[in-house]
Parts: C-alpha cells; structure tokens; sequence
C-alpha cells in the first residue's frame, strides 16, 4: 500500500514538469516565428497622384460666412506587396489626407484587403474635397482666379499603413506601420495626367 501511495505525488509531479515543458516549447516556437515574421516588413510604394478636376469658386460656409471655397477629385495609386512566404497580411488604414500646410483640402479612405504570402496588388484610393472652405489659406489661388491653369498650389499627402499578420492563428500575431508623406504640386495645366510620386514621398 505504501509503495503504490508515494507514487502518486511522483506521477503529479511528471504531469506537471510536463505541463511546464509543453508551455515553455510553446512559448519559445512562438517567440520564433514571431521574432522571423518581422523580417517579412510588407513593401509600400506611392506610385502617382492623378489630379481629374478642381473648381474654385466664392460660396458660404455652414455658418454662413463669406469665403472661397474649393471642390476637387484625385486618385492616388500606390503597390502594396507581402514578401512572406508563411503567412497573409490584413491591411487597413488611416484616411489618406491632402494638405496645404495645416489646411486640410481633400481625403479619401482605402479599401481594407487581405494579401496573400509572396503576392503584391496595386492599390487605387480616391481622395476627394467638396466645398471646402478656405478662409484666405491659398492666396495663390486668389491671385490667380481668371487663370487657374497657371497655378501652381503644393500639397502633402500623409497616411498611415496599417497592416497585421496572424501567425499562429491569433495566439501570435505581428503588426507593421507604415507612415507615409509625400510632396505634390496640384497644378491647373496637368490635370487628368500621372504626377510621378517615386521619388517624392517618405516612408517611416
């Protein structure tokens, strides 16, 4: 009897080491895939922005006020490619957005997709302003009111790249951020034509 009793604490014991042993495997496989997953950093390219149309035009914001107001359309491509070879990524992102300095003009949301392993896409968002009140905050736009298609007006597009790879189902999981600025000058003689953005933008 006393031999069969003192074996139990020993077998508690074994399931127990076991237990440990299985977790600690675990945790040290999935240290691994997650430590290799981040060398697979999806690659994000602005390809063009095409500018189709802009109007200015005297009109009245929400409260009424006086001022000038501008509507316009673009489209803004960019690649998207995943390089890992064991997994999908889900993409999302934040509005990408069109600025004069601090004046918000124009934006657009993504599509949200999902890539597959070793698979790139081309990505076309819209991003679009109506009415948009401007307060004086384009002067050149005034001095140039009878010839717009000798404007010239900078601009930045800014977004953020969100995209999240589940490894292991969704016990490991890695995320990437993309955040992206690029320099563009909407200019009245190039519109419904390919601004080349290649090498305008800065990705952080």
């Amino acid at each position: 009897m006393d031999g069969r009793d003192g074996g139990k604490p020993n077998n508690v014991r074994l399931y127990v080491c076991l237990v440990f042993l299985f977790f600690a495997l675990f945790t040290v496989f999935s240290l691994i895939l997650w430590g290799a997953s981040r060398s697979y950093k999806p690659k994000i390219f602005v390809k063009h922005i095409v500018f189709e149309n802009f109007h200015y035009q005297a009109g009245n914001d929400q409260s009424g006020v006086p001022t000038d107001m501008l509507s316009l359309n673009s489209t803004v491509k960019i690649s998207y490619r995943n390089p890992a070879t064991f997994y999908a990524v889900h993409v999302t992102s934040t509005p990408w957005e069109l600025h004069h300095f601090q004046l918000k003009i124009a934006s657009g949301q993504m599509k949200k997709f999902t890539e597959s392993r070793k698979s790139q896409r081309k990505v076309v968002t819209i991003v679009h302003g109506y009415q948009v009140p401007l307060y004086g905050g384009i002067p050149v736009l005034v001095n140039a009111r009878d010839d717009l298609n000798s404007i010239a007006v900078p601009l930045n597009l800014t977004f953020v790249m969100r995209s999240r790879a589940y490894i292991l189902g969704r016990l490991v999981k890695t995320k990437f951020y993309g955040r992206i600025r690029c320099s563009v000058t909407l200019r009245g003689n190039k519109l419904g034509k390919p601004l080349n953005l290649t090498d305008s933008c800065v990705y952080q």
